[in-house]
């Protein structure tokens, strides 16, 4: 081995050892290798180092072990010997699938230093008997299902348009597939950006992308559009989507038929299922892309699946970033509302008029749930009701506390009552907190599931549009006018663009300047006069019925604008 393969097998080794201090290197041959470069996030997945290793043992005598966000894998063979002749052809070699210009490091593992569990049946497809049931799996982070995205008619139209490109038909196997845009190599799973398609994507498919996008369903326009046909009997087998070629989102539309779509989480037995009714719209991000192994039953089904090919090429969406959801959420959402709990409590006493109308038209002793209560302004109405609330912030909870409001302190997405607990459920200014739609469905779940059968929620959120029929809204009526200064932002980096208060929204996304308010006449002690930033996702016309209408055991009596919110009622079923 040459030096400068042995300077980096070491400084691989070492960024094992921070990662996973529990694994041993082994100076001895073993049946187990590390394998440096070999991760998800460098381009490998497991069909292509499955492939690498079959070459030198049989499918059913090694396991694959991946690790999502993270440079390297493990590959655990039945014999040592298996494990050294992999090691030694391809130790500082570049396979011709690795994107980046990095070559594969390996290095034997002690026996036992990592758990390896049979996962044998990932490599064949095989779903064994003995995986968890899905009932008793939760639905993958970062899967969003919306249900009738497109109408009968709409449906109609794309089955004759693609129809109408028949002479341009492949065969995969036993199944038709049809390209626009760029070709798709399935020996790598990856779009072909050195060979378009004779077809550019139809203006009538762009039509529906560029829907998807002013939903804030996905972040680009796709480039690439891959058209599967299904006969009855045909499926597609368990796999990875992780090429850098590809995006941050996978989109799926269903057409003429429901079909199963199995999710496979590998390290782990975990299975889920999910069936993805006729025109419904399925949307893969995050661990649901990366962690999970997708395929579909094989039952009836024609489909419209939207890959999109970032051209040039760029790295796999996989970012450990502040920018990322939970690090955003945490520094602009949760930190932020505890620092300025105080402030806010002074500020935030006015009741919306369609919330006072709501609470107003319940019965009498029913049992309502405040899902992000903030200081408890809404727990003070109808006396004749039954009370909870629940928010983030511990400090605000703490206000409540002290006002006599029974509240205990809850993330939104993951509320601790039981099924069909309470008659009633608010939800005033919180979702738009949430930085991607699937969280925000999460939440919205989560308040669907603790509600009786005709219980009803209201949900309040921000809208894009703070001018509706000619008239200005409130928040830009104000003047209350605070700008925030420009050394504030000068020594950091921040994820999204920092908007001007009391003016239009120029992006979905964005961070509100809060300034504390003065308490007599002087500067609130133990809070900054600087100003501080919140998240906000402001909601576009349509967007929140759009994810209220992809809840299957509820449906929506009644959406509206109320000064510059977008607002809905939804009923359990």
């Amino acid at each position: 081995m040459s030096k400068k393969a042995e300077k980096r097998l070491r400084k691989a080794v070492a960024l094992l050892e921070q990662h996973a201090p529990e694994v041993t290197i082994s100076e001895k041959p073993t049946n187990i290798l590390y394998v440096a470069n070999g991760g998800i996030v460098c381009g490998a997945d497991y069909e292509k180092l499955e492939m690498l290793c079959s070459g030198f043992a049989h499918p059913a005598s090694f396991i694959v072990s991946m690790y999502f966000n993270k440079p390297y894998s493990f590959i655990s063979f039945d014999r040592i010997e298996d494990a050294q002749k992999l090691k030694s052809a391809w130790h500082g070699r570049k396979p011709t699938w690795q994107e980046q210009n990095v070559p594969l490091y390996f290095a034997f593992v002690e026996n036992g230093a990592f758990p390896i569990l049979d996962y044998s049946f990932l490599i064949s497809g095989f779903v064994p008997e003995q995986r968890i049931h899905s009932a008793e799996v939760s639905c993958p982070e970062g899967l969003v299902l919306l249900t009738d995205f497109i109408t009968d008619s709409q449906e109609r139209d794309l089955s004759k348009l693609v129809e109408s490109y028949s002479a341009n038909y492949c065969c995969l196997g036993k199944r038709r597939v049809l390209h626009f845009g760029y070709n798709f190599l399935y020996s790598t799973n990856e779009p072909d950006i050195s060979k378009p398609a004779e077809q550019p994507i139809p203006p009538l498919c762009l039509e529906l992308t560029k829907r998807m996008r002013s939903l804030h369903l996905i972040e680009q326009l796709p480039n690439q559009l891959t058209v599967n046909f299904y006969e009855p009997g045909q499926g597609i087998p368990l796999h990875f989507d992780s090429s850098p070629l590809i995006g941050k989102e996978i989109v799926s539309l269903s057409l003429n038929g429901d079909i199963v779509m199995d999710f496979v989480k590998p390290l782990t037995n975990c299975h889920h299922s999910l069936l993805l009714p006729r025109r419904s719209l399925l949307i893969m991000t995050g661990q649901a892309r990366y962690e999970w192994k997708h395929g579909g039953a094989a039952v009836e089904i024609f489909s419209d699946t939207q890959e999109k090919a970032a051209y040039p090429v760029k790295d796999c969406q996989v970012s450990t970033s502040t920018s990322t959801t939970s690090s955003v959420e945490q520094k602009y959402v949760y930190q932020v509302y505890d620092q300025i709990a105080d402030s806010f409590d002074r500020t935030r006493y006015s009741l919306w008029p369609g919330v006072l109308q709501f609470l107003n038209g319940l019965k009498e002793n029913c049992l309502l749930l405040d899902v992000g209560c903030g200081n408890g302004k809404y727990l003070s109405h109808r006396a004749n009701t039954i009370k909870i609330g629940c928010d983030r912030s511990l400090e605000l909870c703490k206000i409540c506390r002290r006002k006599g409001y029974q509240v205990l302190q809850v993330d939104c997405r993951s509320i601790p009552f039981r099924d069909e607990t309470f008659d009633a459920v608010l939800s005033i200014a919180v979702i738009h907190h949430l930085s991607t739609a699937e969280r925000r469905i999460q939440a919205l779940n989560e308040l669907i599931r603790v509600l009786r059968p005709g219980g009803q929620a209201l949900i309040y959120v921000w809208a894009a549009e703070q001018t509706r029929n000619n008239e200005d809204s409130k928040y830009l009526k104000s003047k209350r006018f605070e700008q925030l200064p420009e050394e504030s932002t000068a020594d950091e980096e921040l994820p999204f663009i920092v908007h001007k208060n009391r003016r239009p929204f120029e992006a979905a996304d964005l961070l509100v300047p809060w300034k504390s308010a003065k308490k007599s006449g002087k500067a609130d002690c133990g809070e900054s006069e600087k100003p501080v930033l919140r998240y906000y996702h402001v909601f576009a016309d349509g967007e929140l019925e759009m994810l209220c209408r992809s809840l299957t055991s509820c449906t929506l009596l009644k959406s509206y604008y109320e000064q510059g919110n977008w607002c809905a009622i939804l009923e359990k079923c």
